[in-house]
């Protein structure tokens, strides 16, 4: 993804559980590779600064998918401020409207601690909310990247390809194939459907992790 800032966000008060990425516009701006739950906004705010950067500056938010420790505090910073939100075409319902699936889904799971673990979760203006095509561009400013559909994750991963550079910007787990055979346990059709780009396979872990060159 060419230069990235690595930004910890300090979840539930400890180092190196959850990060997001930082990437330069060209124009004074930046866009965020995730978000991070909504509970860790104020270390986001001050990772930002502390990187030189401000946070009304922010163009866009890049979703690698729309789980809450990757995704529940984009609605709240495209409402703060108005910046755009990218995603897999069948993650942006859950981000228009979170509380009809994604939320009760996950007070089922996490009950009374949702809110101490991922914050409260905005939905993301529905004017602002786009989605991420598969092999299609996005361009802000001067970045470009190139967005690949990923089966991780119930098939609604996004990978992040900045042309002309060997990184990938992935979320918790990136599975590509190699001439059309099918990598690290990924189910074959789904891999050759979604990922006929790529030359190589890529494997990242932990979650939120940037591979650059």
């Amino acid at each position: 993804m060419g230069r990235t800032i690595t930004i910890d966000l300090h979840y539930l008060g400890q180092a190196g559980i959850i990060s997001v990425f930082a990437a330069p516009t060209g124009d004074g701006g930046f866009v965020l590779l995730d978000s991070g739950p909504a509970s860790t906004l104020p270390a986001l705010e001050q990772g930002v600064e502390a990187a030189g950067l401000a946070l009304g500056n922010l163009r866009a938010v890049l979703l690698t998918h729309v789980h809450l420790d990757h995704a529940a505090a984009a609605g709240t910073l495209s409402r703060q401020t108005g910046c755009e939100v990218w995603a897999h075409p069948d993650g942006l319902a859950h981000l228009r409207d979170p509380g009809e699936r994604l939320l009760p889904s996950a007070l089922r799971l996490y009950g009374s601690r949702l809110e101490v673990l991922f914050g409260t979760m905005e939905a993301v203006p529905a004017e602002r909310l786009h989605a991420v095509e598969h092999g299609a561009a996005i361009r802000v400013g001067s970045l470009e990247l190139t967005g690949w559909h990923t089966p991780p994750h119930r098939g609604i991963g996004t990978a992040l390809v900045r042309p002309g550079r060997r990184g990938r910007g992935t979320g918790d787990e990136s599975h590509l194939v190699d001439d059309g055979q099918a990598l690290q346990g990924c189910d074959p059709a789904p891999c050759q459907r979604r990922c006929d780009r790529p030359e190589r396979q890529v494997t990242v872990r932990p979650s939120n992790s940037v591979q650059t060159e």
